[in-house]
């Protein structure tokens, strides 16, 4: 490896998991993994998933991670490496889907963001889904009609954007290693205290029992299945060269799928646990208020759980 390499690469192989678990973890784990388990019956996603994770996840997870060390390249060249011109497209084609996911997270962040302002300053009135859709978004009917700029969208989405663009000007080393290895441990701390706390409300045992139960007739579902790879290569980053990227700045040392092993079993472990918690916590508010477990989310969108039932929990 060249001079310049070694001086901006990972400083270290838990720097390296800890970046890659950076680009992971996120709203597919805290949210969208909690919503498709409760559209899919709780235990009866748990173990598709776990099966997809090893059979299909790790391997194609460690197959990006060897490609991008061993080229050493950047990732349009590196899958040109692999795969020749078809691969050069894919690779072009992976970095527009890179594009777009990332200004997609700039603009969900800015959301969150904000929410957590709402949440300090108790802002967010009892009706969480009227706030959002008119006092946040400022919604209107269709696309042919314009309402009035949102700032709660615009600003924290700015801030977020100018956040990102002088952690990505750094080195790897010393822009996303020191920013993850710094708030992924957090992030896992906050997760599960989180769980702890939800465990002891009111009525959170049968949140547990729905989420760890299986119901072993959906298994046979093949919507149910769609749904575990779907929210598998959503969660990973896979097929996107996201790891490949990630994975050219390691040096031949670095045990790459020792490392991927653990980003994908501390991916899903974020996962499960955010899913305890926010199962234990549904059915909390199923037994506060007598309103039945299933009937609580009327869709599995990710925007419903995280911004119109996250602020009642």
């Amino acid at each position: 490896m060249s001079n310049v390499q070694l001086e901006t690469g990972w400083r270290s192989q838990a720097g390296y998991v800890w970046s890659v678990l950076g680009s992971a973890v996120g709203f597919a784990n805290i949210l969208s993994f909690s919503s498709q388990a409760y559209k899919n019956g709780g235990g009866a996603f748990l173990i598709p998933y776990c099966l997809a994770l090893f059979v299909l996840g790790i391997p194609l997870l460690i197959l990006e991670g060897i490609i991008g060390q061993r080229t050493q390249s950047p990732l349009v060249s590196a899958f040109s490496r692999v795969w020749g011109k078809t691969g050069k497209t894919l690779g072009w084609l992976a970095v527009i889907a890179c594009l777009t996911i990332g200004a997609f997270y700039i603009v969900l962040t800015g959301y969150s963001l904000a929410y957590t302002y709402f949440a300090a300053a108790g802002t967010i009135s009892d009706d969480t889904q009227s706030f959002f859709l008119n006092n946040f978004l400022h919604i209107t009917p269709s696309l042919k009609e314009f309402g009035s700029l949102s700032w709660w969208v615009l600003l924290p989405m700015g801030g977020i954007a100018v956040a990102a663009y002088f952690v990505m000007a750094r080195s790897v080393r010393d822009g996303i290693e020191k920013v993850c290895s710094l708030f992924m441990p957090l992030l896992a701390i906050i997760v599960t205290l989180f769980a702890v706390v939800a465990s002891f409300l009111p009525g959170a045992a049968a949140g547990w029992g729905y989420y760890l139960t299986p119901d072993f007739s959906r298994l046979t579902d093949p919507l149910l299945w769609r749904d575990v790879f779907g929210q598998l290569f959503f969660s990973l980053s896979l097929g996107l060269g996201i790891i490949v990227g990630y994975s050219r700045h390691t040096g031949s040392i670095a045990n790459v799928p020792r490392a991927l092993l653990y980003v994908a079993l501390g991916d899903f472990a974020v996962s499960f646990i955010s899913g305890a918690a926010i199962f234990a916590t549904l059915a909390h508010i199923s037994h506060v208020q007598g309103i039945p477990f299933e009937s609580l989310a009327a869709s599995d969108s990710t925007f419903e759980l995280g911004f119109i039932i996250f602020p009642k929990i």
